[in-house]
């Protein structure tokens, strides 16, 4: 199983039945499901999402990176077999082996290292050492957390630069697409600067995206191999909407700045194919669901601050009543705005948390269950995927005599989750989709 504490939760039959789904969730988006459906190779002819590819005559070279890049990675070269890739390298944030073909370079998330600019020369090396031109093909692997892993900064900004305004990010609660925006400019791999430095190669962009409801092959690892039509002046634009002028490093203004319009990268040598995202994991979800005769009444998305998103959400479903029991499905990824003293939790826990504030006082007169989870097994924090609740959980809050708005207030959710017994502990999925919340409401027959 992907859950690892299945057990602490086995003696609930609500929370059991949600981490049923949660396992079929997962499932629907775990690399070799993902490339049995949509990738193939017959004798020389290569097929994503259908179209097909010509790749006799040519010499194909593996790179990306993402949380999913090393199970996209395994898939891709079993499907093309090691024989047929020349060279290859993919960034990942955990300790893995090289494969046959394929090596394997750990970087570090969610904050920049050197370690992932190593990764990063070693791949932009490839095109000297192999000599890569027009006749060549390139097969990009790109997921969510990429933006971190295949991390080079312009020349004239120090990484320490970058790793500050990365964190700026963060605790700014900034959403990924004003981010991304951000990114771009500061980049030598991010809109379409990686696809820019192998032009003219041919190169077949396959993605596995957390993007929010945006557009996945631009936002997924702020684009590698997407153009990003987003100015300087955009930039600076969010920079003050968000009013960071003056923590910004002097590094990154002064080159914000100097330079004007778009970064016009080309990537009209880049075919873009996502394979899966977060709808792409609700709607398959929702179809194994229907066909177990489950009721699926909503399925919408997540992307605003963690705890305004969920009083939103429990307003929606427990104010009104059905007389059947219901599953409501909600799919992408909050944020969560940390001022300088912080706890410790992530978007999922305070999802949670937000949620036991809201029915400590609108009391469910229902059965009910909540689960929210990041699809990658981690909710910021390596200790906890994100936060499962149910009646059990309102009547230990209450007899514990806890607050759940003073957890929130101090972003301290990790705290208040153990005290209840309510984290849900994953192992590593190797995918990435952004982030998951089913709830469970009861019917009131008659």
């Amino acid at each position: 199983m992907i859950i690892k504490n299945y057990k602490d939760h086995k003696n609930s039959p609500v929370k059991k039945d949600l981490l049923d789904v949660v396992e079929i969730a997962i499932q629907e988006v775990v690399s070799k499901g993902i490339f049995a459906r949509s990738v193939s190779c017959r004798e020389n002819t290569l097929t994503v999402n259908n179209k097909e590819y010509d790749i006799s005559d040519r010499r194909i070279f593996i790179i990306g990176g993402g949380k999913a890049a090393y199970t996209m990675a395994e898939e891709i070269e079993d499907i093309l077999g090691p024989e047929r890739i020349e060279d290859g390298l993919v960034v990942v944030n955990e300790e893995k082996k090289d494969l046959k073909k394929i090596k394997v370079h750990k970087g570090d998330h969610p904050i920049p290292t050197e370690k992932s600019m190593k990764g990063v020369d070693a791949t932009l090396a490839l095109k000297e050492k192999h000599q890569i031109d027009q006749n060549d093909l390139i097969i990009a692997l790109v997921s969510g957390g990429g933006s971190a892993l295949l991390c080079k900064p312009e020349e004239s900004i120090p990484l320490e630069d970058k790793k500050k305004m990365f964190d700026l990010f963060i605790k700014a609660g900034i959403p990924g697409y004003e981010s991304t925006i951000i990114k771009t400019k500061l980049s030598k791999t991010k809109g379409g600067a990686l696809a820019q430095h192998f032009y003219p190669t041919p190169i077949i962009s396959l993605i596995i995206s957390d993007d929010n409801g945006e557009s996945g092959d631009e936002m997924t690892a702020s684009g590698p191999f997407t153009e990003h039509s987003s100015t300087f002046e955009d930039a600076l634009g969010v920079i003050d909407k968000y009013n960071l002028r003056e923590k910004t490093p002097i590094s990154i203004l002064s080159f914000l700045e100097n330079n004007h319009g778009e970064v016009k990268n080309s990537c009209a040598h880049v075919d873009q194919h996502v394979l899966s995202s977060n709808a792409i994991m609700l709607d398959g979800l929702k179809k194994k669901l229907n066909e177990k005769e489950k009721i699926v009444v909503a399925q919408g998305n997540l992307k605003n601050e963690a705890s305004e998103e969920a009083y939103r959400i429990c307003k929606e479903v427990f104010e009104g009543s059905n007389s059947k029991p219901r599953l409501y499905l909600y799919g992408g990824e909050t944020i969560v705005n940390l001022p300088e003293d912080h706890g410790k939790g992530g978007r999922c826990q305070e999802f949670i948390a937000a949620s036991l504030d809201y029915l400590e006082k609108h009391t469910p007169q229902t059965d009910f269950g909540i689960v929210c989870i990041g699809t990658d097994g981690v909710d910021f924090i390596k200790e906890s995927a994100g936060g499962i609740i149910d009646n059990i959980s309102l009547e230990l809050l209450q007899e514990k005599n806890l607050k759940p708005a003073d957890y929130l207030k101090k972003h301290n959710t990790y705290e208040l989750l153990s005290l209840l017994g309510a984290h849900v502990v994953m192992r590593g999925t190797g995918t990435n989709v952004g982030d998951l919340v089913i709830i469970y409401k009861g019917g009131l027959e008659g």
